[in-house]
């Protein structure tokens, strides 16, 4: 039986329609941003980790100003800045910064703000 993801003749003769997992994710291409990654992870975890620290440590400031924002944010309720809408929020930022005082001026100056998943998928494009 050929695999319907790359064409290869598949060694299962039972109802199998892909060779592998990574085959069978890569043919959808909505699966395949769910779930390449989690394929991706359990197939190589050590490569997968590895590249998890390279990234941690190239954007270390980010993911302080990340944790510190979520942090003070966590305990207010709050909306969308452009919608008004109170589920899915991201944190939009606009500048980065690594310490409470200088994010608690970027949130009072309203550089760091929620927006809801699809606002904040339209900021970025």
């Amino acid at each position: 039986m050929k695999c319907l993801g790359c064409g290869k003749e598949t060694k299962y003769r039972s109802n199998k329609k892909y060779c592998s997992d990574l085959c069978r994710v890569r043919t959808n291409s909505k699966q395949y941003y769910k779930e390449g990654r989690y394929i991706y992870r359990k197939t190589h975890p050590k490569k997968y980790r590895e590249k998890q620290l390279n990234y941690y440590y190239k954007h270390k400031d980010k993911h302080i100003c990340r944790v510190l924002t979520y942090n003070i944010f966590a305990s207010k309720g709050q909306v969308c800045k452009d919608c008004g809408i109170n589920r899915n929020l991201r944190i939009h930022h606009e500048v980065y910064h690594t310490t409470i005082k200088e994010i608690k001026k970027d949130i009072a100056k309203g550089r760091i703000y929620f927006l809801c998943k699809e606002c904040h998928k339209s900021k970025h494009i």
